[in-house]
């Protein structure tokens, strides 16, 4: 598969967060990860998927999230979240926002199928390892400070 793949965090510079942001928004099309630093304040049209791999901290940046479906002529984006067990306190809090989610079970041997596969793609690609690492390490300085905030929802002692 042959698709161009951006990233932008918050370990980044704002120039190089601004050039990442305007060369996705010309490309035809494209795969852009990031970190909840791009949760807000993006213009995207015609997003067709938002895959949502963490739990957002509060059901405002899940709709500013998947909000970016909604935009563009067609509006017919689709959004997914991947919850861990541990996670499904955030289904009860975006439910009490009258978010309506449908809910499904994976066998593990199938998320882990998922998980061998993009770290074969990663793993063959330079690019992506060092953006994934970056991404990382920003993931891991926000969540623990989110968490001491929200250990309720996610049923942490």
């Amino acid at each position: 598969m042959d698709v161009p793949v951006k990233d932008i965090h918050g370990n980044q510079k704002q120039k190089k967060r601004t050039a990442t942001y305007s060369e996705f928004k010309n490309d035809k099309s494209g795969v852009l990860l990031c970190t909840d630093v791009a949760q807000r304040g993006l213009d995207i049209p015609e997003v067709d998927w938002i895959i949502q791999y963490d739990a957002p901290h509060e059901p405002d940046d899940y709709l500013h999230r998947v909000g970016r479906t909604a935009r563009g002529a067609n509006s017919n984006g689709k959004a997914l979240l991947i919850l861990l067990p541990s996670e499904v306190g955030m289904i009860r809090c975006l439910k009490k926002y009258n978010i309506s989610l449908d809910e499904y079970d994976f066998p593990e041997e199938k998320l882990a199928q998922v998980q061998d596969q993009l770290e074969m793609l990663v793993e063959k690609n330079y690019y992506l390892q060092e953006a994934a690492k970056d991404a990382y390490k920003a993931y891991l300085h926000v969540s623990y400070f989110i968490l001491i905030f929200l250990r309720h929802m996610f049923l942490i002692n």
